[in-house]
């Protein structure tokens, strides 16, 4: 079970409190804006495997002003049932944001890893995603080296996956 993280990091939410994110089965995903840090929205905690893209919209900046973190690029539902015009195409919403559209990215690696070879278990898939991952936000004050060596955060796991690599 691949699991979004939550969007509660505004009112100190914490996944360590979130009984499925604690799961050893589970893969908990924590969500990063494009420059790699820890979206305003996305819920710290110790059960985050790894992190991945979405958007931010409206941060404060330290001097005040604000900016927008692009969000996510998805299909939407058809014509005027559509949830999303603001693209001028209702039919693609193109500012996606949350640790649920993040969440859906590590799936979808998670699919091509177990396409190499079905017979990994969970167990397998999690370190090979450990593997791949690197943390992008080294100014990051959460993260840490652990026992093995490697860099981790509650903020974002062991970092954003490649594809390529984990594969």
């Amino acid at each position: 079970m691949v699991r979004s993280a939550g969007n509660e990091r505004a009112t100190l939410g914490n996944i360590n409190d979130d009984g499925y994110a604690k799961d050893l089965r589970v893969i908990t995903v924590g969500a990063v804006r494009n420059s790699g840090r820890a979206t305003s929205y996305s819920t710290p905690g110790a059960p985050i495997l790894v992190a991945a893209f979405s958007g931010d919209p409206g941060v404060e900046l330290p001097d005040g002003s604000f900016t927008n973190y692009p969000g996510l690029t998805t299909t939407d539902r058809l014509g005027g049932l559509g949830y999303n015009s603001a693209t001028g195409d209702p039919d693609y919403a193109g500012e996606f944001t949350g640790t649920s559209g993040a969440c859906p990215l590590v799936a979808g690696v998670c699919a091509l890893i177990l396409s190499t070879n079905p017979e990994m278990t969970v167990r397998d898939v999690q370190q090979a995603l450990v593997l791949a991952s690197r943390q992008i936000d080294l100014a990051d004050p959460e993260v840490r080296t652990n026992g093995a060596g490697f860099l981790v955060s509650h903020n974002t796991g062991y970092g954003v996956p490649d594809a390529g690599l984990a594969v």
